[in-house]
């Protein structure tokens, strides 16, 4: 204890530094987590949203002696063009913001003088698109491709 003490000293700076963000994460992920906790042990809801009571684990045992939470199989999923099409559909929804953040990087890596030297040279915008931001897009987008291949 003695040594964190000294070491608190020697870095006050440091952890003052540090402190906001510390307390934001606790206000932002901790807090959050441990109410949603609490209130899982409580009989809250709509009704008893101002005159809630902690209620133990009355909550889960009911939801557990529930016939609705012995849940049957799934009937797409056991049918194999039906499980292939979620997945491909989940798969789809999973990398679409990376491949977006990537196609945004992609566009925003295309040098402007690219664009300046296309209308010195006479090309007019849709020719300046179809041979510098789809060729560049194309690019962006095989890489992605070639990536994702190899993961």
């Amino acid at each position: 204890m003695a040594r964190f003490a000294a070491h608190l000293r020697e870095n006050k700076l440091a952890y003052i530094y540090i402190l906001p963000s510390f307390l934001v994460l606790g206000f932002v992920v901790i807090y959050p987590f441990v109410y949603s906790v609490v209130i899982s042990f409580s009989n809250m809801s709509l009704g008893h949203f101002r005159d809630w009571k902690l209620t133990g684990f009355e909550q889960y045992l009911r939801v557990f002696r529930e016939k609705v939470f012995n849940l049957t199989p799934i009937q797409w999923l056991s049918d194999p063009l039906g499980a292939f099409a979620a997945a491909t559909i989940t798969n789809i929804w999973l990398g679409s913001p990376f491949m977006m953040v990537i196609a945004l990087g992609g566009l925003q890596s295309i040098p402007k003088e690219l664009y300046e030297a296309a209308e010195v040279d006479g090309a007019k915008p849709w020719r300046q698109f179809w041979k510098i931001t789809a060729l560049f897009s194309f690019m962006s987008a095989w890489s992605e491709y070639l990536v994702a291949g190899l993961f």
